[in-house]
């Protein structure tokens, strides 16, 4: 059997490609390959559609198309284009991410701050695998106990939402949306073919979920850290310790 094919090649082959690895039993494909719905021209877009349709007949998970891949640090697996990610330390955080070069450097920044992950993997224009899936994957999965998501869009919303709280206080799930204003949604859907969305919608829903959501990429990998060493709290009741006043009011 084969457990994986890592797939690069232009993407007019690739509906043929995919006919074959399911021929084969290929039980799961990441797709680095781009030039599908992210790109401005119609053959992008049906050629995306070829895929689904394929996948139709037997689902077959996909990572991608459009992704620099994944990485699972457990099973020392680098199925990415990036060798440097095997510098990366094994630890309990998994990152799931929209933009290649956003997983990137949190991965670069980790292997300078010591931070170790479980999981990285960059979704690209989420063929068949999408946020509500990775979630609730890595709810399931032994060696991941915080979950970060970078999104740009997402075309399955309720999903995630409703994954999110189905799972409520499992694991912590922390969220940074970026793309909420006009000129940053067109550019995600330049990117990875996403339509962003308003900043309001996305944080009501989080709240409403138990999903932590950030204002800044900067303080993504801290919250993380911050977390992984810090068990949930059982109630709503937090203490302040400062050492003086100013900074213990403004806590």
């Amino acid at each position: 059997d084969i457990d994986l094919a890592i797939v690069v090649l232009p993407a007019h082959m690739i509906p043929g490609i995919f006919e074959e690895c399911l021929a084969k039993g290929v039980k799961g494909i990441v797709l680095i390959t781009a030039g599908f719905k992210e790109i401005d021209d119609p053959k992008g877009a049906d050629l995306h559609e070829q895929l689904a349709t394929i996948l139709n007949t037997t689902p077959v998970p996909v990572i991608g198309p459009n992704t620099f891949g994944m990485i699972n640090l457990q099973a020392n697996l680098n199925a990415s284009f990036t060798p440097q990610f095997s510098l990366l330390k094994k630890g309990v955080i998994g990152l799931v991410s929209q933009s290649g070069g956003m997983c990137h450097l949190l991965s670069f920044l980790a292997v300078r701050d010591d931070i170790g992950f479980s999981k990285i993997v960059g979704i690209g224009n989420r063929l068949n695998v999408d946020f509500p899936e990775m979630v609730d994957y890595l709810m399931q999965d032994t060696d991941t106990e915080i979950i970060v998501l970078y999104m740009e869009g997402i075309d399955r919303p309720r999903g995630l939402i409703e994954t999110a709280k189905a799972h409520r206080g499992k694991k912590p799930i922390i969220a940074y949306k970026t793309g909420v204003g006009d000129i940053g949604n067109q550019a995600s859907r330049s990117h990875t073919g996403s339509l962003a969305g308003r900043k309001e919608i996305y944080s009501g829903a989080f709240s409403q979920a138990g999903i932590l959501g950030l204002d800044s990429v900067e303080v993504l990998l801290d919250t993380a850290k911050a977390m992984a060493v810090s068990p949930l709290p059982e109630g709503s009741g937090v203490a302040i310790l400062s050492s003086q006043a100013g900074p213990g009011i403004a806590g």
